[in-house]
């Protein structure tokens, strides 16, 4: 009996096979004994599997998936990646990684990258704002979007609520009595960026205070280095804040780098607050007060969806935002009591 939109999954299962092995087969790419090639074939004539060329979704013949990202740079990236790549496994893909930086806006670019090899799916880890834009590359083959997203009914996104985190952290700030609170921001390209911005301000503008638009720095690049330039810039204003949230662990460890440099004890002159959870936050001395996001599940989950997508072209949309929690330590703390 044939099946309707039989997938390259559906013809592993019957053969017996992995879907790589069906693959292998299709293209005509690798060493595969007769008898393999001959139950993959006949697997797919029993149902009604016919391979044409970037197939897609439907038919789908690749076992590698495309994730674009912005930069490496970041550790929270890098920690997106591994959970990706975990469930890709799991699931016999290949994850391909390529940084396109921020560069790149119009559907031409990414069909140009496409071109040069067939994607099972393409999660995107990295700015893009034209809805229009991943719904059309959506239509050739199955697209998550990963930590940035845009809101869309027809866009399927894995991220966290990063605005209502922020609120968090300002209104716990505010009620260690601190109100003077800098912000050091990344780039505006970025929608986890902008989210974070909002959350600060709003927070503050509800509990009374005006933002002093001198105490926002916005970071171009996840670099250590020049978060401590921002960093130190912010803390040497003769109207300085007595506190600090930055969107990232890495900021707020330059942060406190360049607070000493300065002369100035954190968190008795500064109180500051990172982002992510990252190990740098537990090694920087004092540890870090921030922000645990669950990296390792966002690329996880992503390509979860992804992989559904590829399996079952009709899969509903869905919009994940996963859980973050402010964890409090010392650079918050001045009794110096921590917890994990």
């Amino acid at each position: 009996m044939f099946r309707e939109k039989a997938t390259i999954y559906d013809v592993a299962e019957k053969a017996g096979v992995s879907i790589a092995t069906v693959s292998r087969v299709l293209n005509g790419k690798d060493k595969v004994s007769e008898k393999t090639k001959n139950k993959v074939t006949q697997a797919a004539n029993e149902l009604g599997f016919q391979f044409r060329q970037n197939a897609n979704p439907s038919g789908i013949n690749s076992t590698t998936i495309l994730m674009c990202v912005s930069n490496l740079t970041n550790p929270f990236n890098v920690s997106v990646i591994e959970g990706a790549r975990k469930s890709a496994l799991q699931h016999g893909f290949d994850l391909m990684i390529l940084q396109l930086g921020t560069h790149y806006k119009t559907l031409e670019q990414y069909e140009e990258l496409t071109k040069k090899q067939d994607y099972a799916g393409i999660i995107m880890l990295n700015p893009v704002r034209d809805s229009s834009l991943v719904l059309e590359l959506g239509k050739k083959r199955p697209v998550v979007m990963c930590s940035e997203y845009i809101l869309h009914d027809d866009l399927s996104f894995v991220s966290v609520d990063d605005y209502t985190a922020t609120k968090t952290v300002i209104k716990y700030l505010l009620s260690t009595g601190r109100q003077k609170i800098g912000l050091l921001n990344g780039a505006l390209d970025y929608k986890f960026s902008q989210n974070r911005e909002k959350g600060y301000r709003d927070a503050l503008s509800e509990a009374g205070i005006t933002v002093n638009e001198a105490w926002i720095s916005h970071i171009y690049s996840f670099d250590f280095s020049l978060a401590g330039t921002y960093a130190t810039h912010l803390l040497s204003q003769a109207d300085r804040p007595n506190a600090i949230f930055a969107i990232s662990d890495v900021f707020a460890a330059a942060a406190i780098k360049a607070a000493k440099k300065l002369g100035l004890n954190v968190p008795q002159d500064v109180s500051v607050v990172g982002f992510d959870n990252m190990d740098i936050s537990l090694v920087c001395d004092p540890a870090i007060t921030t922000v645990r996001q669950p990296s390792f599940q966002i690329g996880f989950q992503s390509c979860e969806l992804l992989i559904e997508k590829i399996k079952r072209p009709d899969a509903e949309t869905k919009h994940l935002l996963l859980d973050t929690e402010l964890i409090i330590r010392e650079s918050t703390l001045e009794t110096g009591i921590t917890g994990l």
